[in-house]
């Protein structure tokens, strides 16, 4: 259905309504849809958990949500989140530096008994 459409250069009123509709837009506007802003819409789409944008400098972005991944409804409390997790593993980072700190210290008072 689609390829017919798009072989055809005049596209029927009825259809169009049928299309308008669908994307919740006055009809007068796909009838009065220029072709470049068509290919933009076009380029524009969202296919099996994509979106690609085409933007009119030309550069592009693809945005891709696989299984697994999570969408973000607030970016507060995700930011609150990472946060404590950062403060976490910067918190194992220092307990482990104060251990190795007495093994070296510990290491140290061995070796300078020995030598003394």
């Amino acid at each position: 259905m689609i390829a017919r459409l798009e072989a055809t250069t005049v596209i029927k009123d009825d259809i169009l309504q049928k299309f308008a509709h669908y994307f919740n837009v006055n009809i007068d506007i796909l009838k009065n849809m220029e072709e470049d802003i068509a290919q933009k819409i076009v380029n524009n789409t969202y296919e099996s958990g994509s979106i690609n944008n085409t933007f009119e400098d030309g550069s592009t972005s693809n945005i891709h949500q696989g299984e697994g991944d999570q969408v973000v409804n607030n970016p507060l409390e995700e930011v609150i989140k990472l946060t404590k997790e950062k403060d976490a593993l910067l918190q194992q980072i220092i307990e482990k530096d104060q251990e190795r700190e007495k093994q070296l210290l510990k290491a140290l008072e061995l070796a300078l008994g020995k030598i003394g």
